[in-house]
């Protein structure tokens, strides 16, 4: 039985997310070059952060 006594969790979403090797080695690769490493969540996180500040590419054959 778990108490109410422990530290609250920092992000009380779970996401489960199957991957390929190479996938997951490209993510190991960014993470390792990180100046403060983060774990393998944290990275993906940072990731995620990365891509939805990124500004979206034009679609091919779009004439904007």
């Amino acid at each position: 039985m778990h108490d109410s006594m422990g530290r609250p969790p920092t992000h009380p979403n779970r996401l489960l997310l199957a991957v390929n090797d190479e996938w997951l080695a490209a993510v190991e690769q960014w993470r390792r070059q990180q100046p403060k490493i983060p774990n393998q969540s944290e990275a993906i996180r940072q990731l995620v952060e990365l891509a939805l500040k990124a500004k979206p590419k034009p679609k091919r054959g779009s004439k904007k």
